[in-house]
């Protein structure tokens, strides 16, 4: 099993909070990432399991995996088009010290 922080904010390359296009200008945070990318396009989790992670992922503080749907996840979001490398590498390393 897997304990993913999703409350963990990502950060320009000068160590600035990202923050989201919302009003609210919050912070963009691990969890919100991973929302977007498995409700973004279809991948092999499939719709429904794809919104029910999304959802963990967008309002729970921390999400717990075991390792079979944590692998999938790594490796949706590593195939992921939609946001640019200063997120998916952020994302990516902070999964794969999770991975280790």
């Amino acid at each position: 099993m897997k304990k993913i922080k999703t409350t963990t904010p990502l950060t320009t390359l000068e160590g600035k909070l990202l923050k989201t296009s919302n009003d609210d200008s919050s912070d963009f945070t691990l969890g919100k990432a991973i929302s977007n990318i498995l409700i973004s396009r279809s991948n092999k989790l499939g719709a429904l399991k794809s919104w029910v992670l999304a959802k963990r992922f967008a309002y729970e503080d921390e999400v717990e995996l075991d390792d079979a749907d944590f692998q999938d996840v790594r490796e949706i979001v590593s195939q992921d088009q939609g946001f640019n490398y200063l997120v998916l590498g952020q994302v990516l390393e902070l999964l794969n010290l999770k991975g280790e």
